[in-house]
């Protein structure tokens, strides 16, 4: 009996088997024999067999994709976030839907050349209307959309998005008259009864409204509802209706959680912001609450020597009306020593800017579905306060329960009397600014739990299959 022991050399070409008698060696050549006992032509074979199948079917996909993509168009107004609400709540839209596969479109009654820009850097598809030297009416995206948005038609689409007040009925009218096989998905903004409650309004005005939301909801394959408070407010009806239904919750851009909020030095002016339309919104933005709170805060730091706050407000029209929009604000200051700032409608970026000088973010609405804006405060960093009746605070208390507290101004939800919210406001305006270091802290670790929030994740991804689906 012969045992031997082997090994190979690197370049795994020749084994050599040496017996333990020397006179006895064998040399083979591993390739020959493999060479030998199967045939090229086999070899061949089973390469094509086990290659060509897949680079195949990778190669048909690929080419699947490229000639069938899924398209989706987001109608809108406007893709510069100027007015913000709806228009920055609509390009978070657009970017979630641009997935692998799926070409977005969006409208636009004008554009600017950034704004085209930026729609192309994104990777979405800007439609800009036509203006044939007319005024933009949202008309265009309806009655006249084959004048001013004649290409719409001729899109293949797959899903259609609209956003109830501003393109509901748009939307509705596009896919029934363009694609009929379209799948509709409808975003709810608001609650009539909270916004008309504050400006002119009738109980028949009331009921027209939320019959028309109604409506517009059935026509649809799902309706998505922005936060909390207008989901709870709508999901009875819609289901008794069979809508399908969903909560949203918007996340903001990463740009926002970039913002550096510094901590300021004691003898930094403390600037307190606020953000949103000033005109035609009557009290329902609350302004005139914040400028007689403010204006006793202002009194109160000057009496302790201290600087009196700014109150800057992002949000006048440029228009012929801005000086009486101004006067209207400026009559609830009661106080000289309230410096008060107005600015224009913002751009996100300005927006961005505007967070990172400020000291503390204020929305004092009497009433608001949900408060973007508010969200993007607390994304940067920045110290919250918002009023109770409003979707911001539900949010708050339904994610953030420890506290919510310190964050909600418990004004908005009775019928007490003005002067008792001015002091509400008044008492947490001061707080935040004289305790401001632990408010500070507050923000900055609040901005880490929004940042990993699942309930907002969890939100975002079902759209997005629902968008691939």
């Amino acid at each position: 009996m012969f045992s031997r022991s082997c090994r190979c050399t690197a370049s795994m070409q020749l084994v050599y088997c040496q017996y333990r008698k020397p006179s006895q060696f064998c040399l083979y050549t591993t390739m020959n024999l493999f060479l030998k006992s199967i045939p090229i032509v086999v070899l061949a074979v089973l390469i094509y067999i086990v290659w060509a199948p897949r680079n195949g079917k990778e190669e048909n996909k690929v080419n699947f994709e490229k000639k069938n993509p899924r398209n989706v168009l987001i109608l809108n107004d406007e893709w510069s976030t100027k007015k913000g609400g709806v228009s920055s709540f609509h390009r978070q839209i657009a970017y979630l839907a641009k997935q692998p596969g799926v070409n977005v479109y969006v409208t636009a009654l004008t554009a600017t050349p950034e704004d085209k820009q930026d729609a192309q850097n994104k990777g979405i598809h800007l439609i800009v209307a036509d203006d044939k030297g007319q005024v933009p009416s949202k008309m265009w995206l309806g009655l006249y959309r084959s004048i001013h948005f004649p290409t719409l038609c001729t899109i293949d689409l797959h899903i259609i998005i609209g956003h109830i007040p501003i393109t509901g009925e748009e939307a509705i009218d596009l896919k029934e008259i363009c694609f009929p096989d379209a799948k509709l998905f409808l975003f709810v903004h608001v609650i009539p009864i909270d916004t008309l409650m504050h400006k002119k309004w009738t109980p028949e005005l009331l009921e027209e409204n939320e019959t028309k939301i109604l409506t517009q909801a059935k026509k649809s394959d799902m309706v998505f509802s922005v936060g909390p408070r207008i989901f709870n407010h709508y999901d009875s009806n819609f289901v008794s209706a069979h809508v399908s239904h969903k909560q949203f919750l918007p996340h903001p851009d990463k740009e926002f959680y970039d913002i550096n909020i510094r901590r300021p030095e004691k003898h930094h002016n403390r600037k307190v912001l606020t953000a949103g339309r000033v005109k035609g919104v009557g009290n329902l933005k609350g302004y005139d609450i914040v400028a007689a709170a403010l204006s006793k805060v202002a009194d109160i730091h000057r009496q302790m020597h201290k600087n009196p706050p700014t109150w800057v407000i992002r949000g006048f029209p440029d228009d012929d009306n801005t000086k009486e929009t101004w006067k209207s604000v400026i009559r609830e200051v009661t106080s000289a020593n309230l410096k008060v700032y107005p600015l224009p409608y913002g751009t996100q970026e300005q927006i961005q800017n505007d967070l990172e000088q400020s000291h503390l973010f204020i929305m004092p609405s009497r009433s608001e579905p949900f408060g973007l804006v508010g969200l993007e405060a607390m994304a940067a960093g920045l110290p919250v306060l918002v009023t109770a009746n409003s979707g911001m605070a539900l949010f708050i208390e339904e994610h953030f329960p420890d506290i919510a507290g310190q964050l909600i101004v418990n004004v908005g939800v009775t019928d007490r009397k003005l002067e008792d919210d001015i002091k509400e406001w008044e008492k947490k305006i001061t707080y935040a600014l004289n305790n401001y270091n632990v408010v500070y802290d507050g923000a900055q670790k609040l901005q880490e739990r929004l940042k990993n929030s699942a309930s907002i994740y969890n939100s975002q991804k079902d759209f997005c299959k629902l968008i691939l689906d």
